[in-house]
């Protein structure tokens, strides 16, 4: 009987590490920045900036960072904390909002927004980002070729 039950898990133990591994993987995403050759940086006003989900930083050059992005035509079906449906931000997810922005399918947006500590002083919850973000111009809008 106790060779049967080992059995058993052992059949299930690789569904199991996938899922964790897949759920390990969509949280890393949320906070981690994209190394070497995925996607595309995001620049900063000033220059070449960080990534948006850029590293984890404290201290005053976070509050207040101001980014130029761009946002794809379409939002894509994403997993975060539950199914939902992510911003495209220089080609990468964005599982996060835009605080101000409201996406119209079909059109390439160029924004400029803030980013800033969403939990000065304290860790954010588990399936919290560290970061907010708020539009303060809509650079251009132009309809996406279909």
């Amino acid at each position: 009987m106790i060779f049967g039950d080992v059995a058993r898990a052992r059949r299930r133990l690789p569904g199991i590490l996938l899922a964790a591994i897949a759920v390990m993987t969509v949280l890393s995403a949320c906070e981690a920045p994209q190394e070497g050759g995925g996607g595309a940086s995001t620049s900063a006003v000033s220059g070449s900036g960080p990534d948006v989900n850029g590293p984890d930083v404290s201290g005053p050059d976070v509050n207040g960072m101001v980014l130029e992005v761009t946002v794809g035509p379409e939002m894509e079906d994403c997993v975060g904390s539950a199914p939902m449906r992510c911003l495209v931000v220089d080609g990468e997810l964005f599982y996060d909002s835009i605080e101000g922005f409201e996406h119209d399918e079909g059109y390439e947006y160029r924004l400029r927004i803030e980013r800033y500590e969403a939990w000065p002083g304290e860790e954010p919850p588990q399936d919290a980002s560290r970061y907010g973000y708020r539009l303060i111009e809509v650079v251009g809008k132009e309809r996406a070729d279909r």
